[in-house]
């Protein structure tokens, strides 16, 4: 079995005193899943997503520059 390896360092930060934000990225065998997490009393929400990473090697510079200012 391939390990697995954190594309980013796991985080965990407070939203408020009532709620936290988790995100973490790992790698393997080509691939890359983002994961996140924020709750709060109320709520918690959660998205997933993963990537072939060679599909990312394919964008250009002005599609790159969009995906970061959302």
């Amino acid at each position: 079995m391939t390990p697995t390896t954190p594309a980013t360092e796991p985080a965990e930060a407070p939203l408020t005193e009532n709620g936290t934000y988790f995100m973490a990225g790992y790698k393997k065998q080509g691939w890359t899943l983002h994961a996140r997490h924020s709750s709060l009393r109320t709520w918690s929400w959660s998205t997933v997503m993963v990537t072939e990473d060679v599909c990312f090697g394919r964008v250009t510079e002005e599609e790159q520059a969009l995906l970061d200012a959302t």
